[in-house]
């Protein structure tokens, strides 16, 4: 099962970023698989009657609502996909970290923008990256030719109709920021002198839409072929929110129609932090139809990079391929230490099979990852993650046949820890990396 997840916030969003004892605490910008997960776990281990009546359904192929948890929470056969906020029509994706844009006018040269705004466009640095690199663009003021100023990271994601530069545009966040009182345990009542802040996500979308991603399961492994249809169906039927069949929902706004009656058990969710304040509300609408193809078939992809990488100065004659990853991605070497590169060595060992490589230029930042465990109450030990948008470039001299199956399965497969909440998440040979800065 390959279905898109469309989210709608019915509330303000506050998804810390690392837990803190400050009276401050500020929030993603993206909804983590992890925090569907963990909802989606909750309802269950809450709902007798769901758990009863998934019992009834599995009691005639000796199976149990046991046997379908374990499936679909810890079997790593259930991805729950990172959901990444949508303006318009087309999918979002991860501004890789080697993108950059002028200082002075950022921004995608044809994304939307105030009257008399300047915005002189993005530019990619993995494959080419210039010894004094400066926008050249032409300014509209007069007695200047180009711009000169110098060339910063752009991050954050970006909409386009093939992954490309060309025709993309920035999806903004734009939180705001809640000011609550504390409150004494023993009365309940309002702490003088006590303040705290969380910054939120706008309900109903805001100015960006709404958040998006791809929900893969695969069947259980072992199970019969019809209970194995009958857990994908129960999964589909328990997180189906209202999706006409067959036109995509109007993703701007959830339907006005919304019957809560007419949805599965999961098609409202709440996530986050502060749930018992009203925040963190959620409504989920899972597409009938899957998602729609975001990037060119990976052979166009690859062949498209060498011909970029052929135009060159600094070509040389072997065959390149880059790996970019589309969420934060936790990897760790045979002694349990975490790692920020991708190197041949984590390459082979995290996705058996690579072909002979060369680790030639990348883009790299970690970030800690922080969580709560709802079983125990507890936090969760705090990880280092690769940081979404990392890139990596890489020199093979493996045969195109070769090098194409195992990409296709790195991107399929992930990398890493923790993939079924998200994590791990690579697209190959980016089309983003042919907009090279020269």
């Amino acid at each position: 099962m390959n279905k898109e997840i469309i989210a709608t916030p019915d509330s303000p969003l506050h998804l810390s970023d690392r837990h803190t004892a400050a009276n401050y605490s500020g929030t993603l910008d993206y909804i983590p698989g992890s925090a569907i997960r963990g909802a989606v776990a909750s309802g269950y281990l809450q709902r007798v009657e769901l758990q009863q009546d998934i019992d009834r359904r599995l009691q005639g192929m000796d199976l149990s609502f046991r046997d379908y948890f374990d499936w679909l929470f810890l079997s790593g056969q259930v991805r729950f996909p990172n959901l990444y906020p949508m303006k318009t029509q087309r999918r979002p994706l991860v501004i890789p970290l080697s993108a950059r844009s002028c200082k002075r006018f950022s921004g995608f040269s044809n994304g939307p923008r105030r009257v008399g705004e300047e915005q002189h466009g993005v530019r990619d640095i993995l494959l080419n990256e210039p010894e004094d690199f400066r926008c050249r663009e032409r300014l509209r003021e007069r007695g200047r030719t180009t711009c000169g100023a110098p060339m910063e990271q752009l991050v954050g994601f970006y909409e386009s109709d093939n992954g490309e530069v060309n025709g993309s545009q920035q999806v903004k966040i734009t939180p705001r920021l809640l000011t609550r009182t504390g409150i004494e345990n023993e009365t309940e009542n309002v702490r003088q002198g006590v303040l705290f802040s969380l910054e939120a996500m706008e309900e109903g979308g805001g100015s960006f839409g709404v958040f998006v991603g791809n929900l893969i399961a695969s069947p259980p492994s072992g199970w019969i072929s019809s209970a194995a249809q009958e857990a994908i169906q129960i999964l589909e039927e328990h997180l189906y929110g209202n999706v006409p069949t067959g036109e995509r929902s109007n993703r701007r706004r959830a339907s006005e129609n919304f019957q809560t009656d007419e949805c599965g058990p999961f098609s409202r969710l709440w996530v986050g932090e502060a749930k018992t304040r009203g925040i963190g509300a959620l409504r989920i609408e899972l597409s009938e139809l899957g998602p729609p193809d975001l990037l060119p078939p990976l052979e166009e992809r690859l062949n498209r990079l060498q011909e970029v990488w052929e135009q060159l100065p600094e070509h040389e004659d072997t065959t390149i391929f880059t790996l970019t990853f589309n969420s934060d991605a936790i990897v760790m070497d045979e002694l349990w230490q975490y790692r920020s590169v991708l190197d041949e060595e984590v390459l082979e060992r995290e996705a058996p099979g690579a072909p002979p490589c060369c680790l030639k230029r990348l883009f790299t930042r970690t970030r800690i990852v922080s969580g709560w465990n709802s079983a125990h109450r507890l936090p969760k030990e705090d990880e280092l993650a690769i940081l979404k948008g990392a890139a990596f470039l890489y020199h093979t001299t493996a045969d195109q046949a070769t090098l194409l199956s195992w990409l296709q399965r790195i991107e399929e497969e992930g990398i890493g820890e923790r993939r079924s909440e998200g994590f791990g998440q690579i697209i190959a040979c980016h089309p983003f990396h042919w907009e090279v800065a020269q």
